[in-house]
């Protein structure tokens, strides 16, 4: 700061005199701010896009940034162009508001996670027994860059299942727990929350209690499948196996 009142000592005795500034906008202020914002956008293009993304898209401004600028000097600083500083100065801004916007689109998609329930990308179904454990689940750990993460659910989890989350960046993240009643169809959708800022969507995951309904009603109005030979309720996701006979009502052509 006092460095630049001794700079502009000057200019601010004649604004203390006489009320006014007069400044000029020059070159390498120009620079100065552009590498100064260059360095911010940087850092939070590291910090907001997950995984390697950030590393990635800032590897490439720096090389895209270095070129442009390399590239604008020479049309500046040749004798037969000799352009205008001031088309130098819109090109390079509309470059830079480009990269803002683009890494912006790249904090909202975040298509450098990919998050996996039990090592897949797409939907999960989990098997629920009443007082009985259901088998454990596995979620993906947060990326490298992911600070203070959090797993939220649009909806509370059944009764009893937890998300079982240690503080390691690297250790697999769990949802277990004993349901201690039966428990309608239930569908679920996680995300991970990082830096309180941005959000990362898993696939849904469905809790399933097919073997406690007790009438066909319910047991289809749960997306189940009913056997009508043994009069018993079961998971589809089986192949109908629960009902080998005439098929299971519910689960289509199996």
């Amino acid at each position: 700061l006092w460095i630049v009142v001794v700079g502009k000592r000057k200019e601010l005795n004649v604004f203390f005199n006489s009320g006014k500034f007069v400044g000029k906008w020059r070159h390498s202020q120009f620079i100065t701010w552009i590498v100064i914002f260059s360095i911010i956008h940087i850092s939070l293009a590291i910090s907001l896009i997950m995984g390697y993304g950030g590393l990635i898209m800032s590897g490439v401004y720096i090389v895209l940034f270095f070129f442009i600028s390399t590239f604008l000097y020479f049309l500046h600083s040749s004798s037969f162009i000799k352009w205008n500083f001031k088309y130098l100065v819109v090109l390079l801004s509309v470059f830079l508001v480009s990269t803002v916007l683009c890494t912006l689109v790249l904090i909202c998609l975040q298509p450098f996670v990919f998050l996996a329930i039990n090592g897949e990308e797409k939907s999960f179904n989990v098997k629920v027994t009443p007082n009985q454990p259901i088998e454990p689940f596995t979620l993906t750990s947060p990326p490298w860059n992911c600070f203070n993460p959090e797993i939220i659910s649009d909806i509370q989890l059944p009764q009893n299942l937890t998300v079982v989350m240690s503080k390691g960046l690297s250790t697999p993240i769990y949802v277990r727990g004993i349901v201690s009643g039966d428990i309608p169809t239930t569908v679920v959708n996680f995300k991970m929350k990082c830096s309180g800022l941005v959000h990362i969507h898993f696939d849904h995951i469905t809790f399933k209690s097919c073997s406690s309904k007790p009438t066909e009603t319910a047991c289809l109005s749960n997306k189940c499948g009913w056997c009508g030979t043994t009069q018993t309720c079961g998971y589809c996701e089986d192949g109908g196996e629960f009902c080998t006979h005439d098929g299971a009502e519910g689960c289509g052509s199996l």
